[in-house]
């Protein structure tokens, strides 16, 4: 709120004013504001995944400014969870991402703040044992 107070102070004196050092102040000043403006509604703060098995996927993004972006992935609609990756033309991200039936867009996990590989893998072998049911163990059967 502070900073969008001195922005619009600084406006209304780029208005009023005559002196060219003085206009120049306030739009620095404005542009200065405007930009902390940006970055406090844009930052991320916290991503997390939370899976609560046989129910679903609770994506959320935690946002500086308090907004808080959800998304829920139903269990049932989940056909597969992946690592994959991203080329640009000097880097390779890793990103977690749930195949979603019906979808024709991966569903991100953690897509501001792309966390370490080995990050990755261990929230991927976590949510994929209990996406991929577990082999009875040798010597068992079903029908006992």
């Amino acid at each position: 709120a502070t900073t969008v107070a001195i922005g619009v102070l600084a406006v209304a004196l780029l208005l009023v004013s005559n002196d060219a050092k003085l206009q120049l102040l306030a739009g620095a000043t404005f542009t200065a504001c405007a930009l902390l403006a940006f970055v406090h509604y844009c930052s991320v703060q916290a991503e997390c995944v939370t899976v609560m098995e046989n129910i679903g996927v609770h994506l959320e993004t935690h946002f500086l400014s308090g907004q808080v972006h959800r998304q829920f992935i139903e269990w049932s609609s989940i056909s597969n969870v992946v690592i994959n990756e991203l080329v640009n033309t000097s880097e390779v991200y890793f990103y977690l991402a749930f195949i979603v039936s019906h979808q024709d867009r991966l569903m991100v996990a953690f897509p501001r703040l792309l966390p370490r590989l080995n990050i990755i893998k261990e929230v991927y072998q976590g949510v994929h044992a209990m996406l991929v049911p577990q082999s009875l163990p040798q010597g068992t059967s079903s029908s006992q």
